[in-house]
């Protein structure tokens, strides 16, 4: 069960979020809006977000440390394509945090952002943006579920997702739920036998982080 919060316009769900988990706002707290002037990505990109395309942001407070805190981008990752799978519509997932069609155009991006002290996390923000239905004025290189074929709506879209994130964030203490996951992102993965930087990704370690290989057959781990 969601605690839900609707707003028309903000810069940022996550920002909005964050907020709201200094306020006090209880474990499964969700941000939905409708314009996001401001979206985030990693590495201080942006998310540009399209009239009718999904941006929200939940909040957790899972019963984790800081070092197990990025394995919730793998783990989210993983309940977004099951979710769009119950609506019988194939993605593939770019480690750590993007979701593809399958001919390679970006469908969504996550964010997780996380609220710590003396190394104990004290909620999670995760943030997720996806694109919907087409508009004219959209580039040909983002993906859209209008891409292949997808005419439902927004709140269709949110509540499959909400289900399977919801069973995963109720199993992320569950023994054998992140290696599930990680199984699950190899299957669907749309970055091992891939160039990265520094190579070859030819895996994902237990520990979630990516398997690289160079052009000397040197294996490194790359991280989130």
């Amino acid at each position: 069960m969601f605690t839900r919060k609707h707003i028309p316009s903000c810069d940022s769900t996550n920002d909005a979020a964050l907020a709201w988990a200094k306020e006090g706002a209880s474990h499964k707290s969700l941000i939905t809006c409708d314009v996001q002037t401001k979206g985030k990505g990693r590495q201080g990109n942006s998310w540009l977000h399209y009239a009718g395309g999904l941006a929200c942001s939940l909040i957790i407070k899972p019963k984790i440390n800081i070092q197990e805190a990025a394995r919730v981008t793998l783990v989210t990752a993983v309940a977004v394509q099951q979710g769009l799978e119950q609506l019988k519509l194939n993605t593939l997932v770019k480690w750590p945090n993007d979701l593809l069609l399958e001919d390679g155009r970006k469908l969504a991006g996550i964010l997780t952002e996380s609220q710590s002290q003396s190394g104990d996390v004290k909620a999670i923000v995760i943030g997720i943006g996806l694109n919907i239905q087409r508009l004219a004025d959209a580039p040909p290189e983002y993906g859209f579920l209008s891409d292949i074929g997808y005419l439902g709506s927004r709140s269709e879209v949110l509540e499959a997702i909400l289900e399977t994130l919801e069973f995963h964030i109720d199993h992320l203490n569950t023994p054998g739920h992140f290696g599930f996951c990680l199984n699950y992102l190899r299957k669907h993965s749309a970055t091992i036998g891939r160039p990265v930087t520094n190579g070859i990704a030819v895996d994902i370690n237990s520990d979630g982080s990516l398997l690289v290989q160079d052009s000397q057959g040197k294996l490194s781990s790359m991280y989130t």
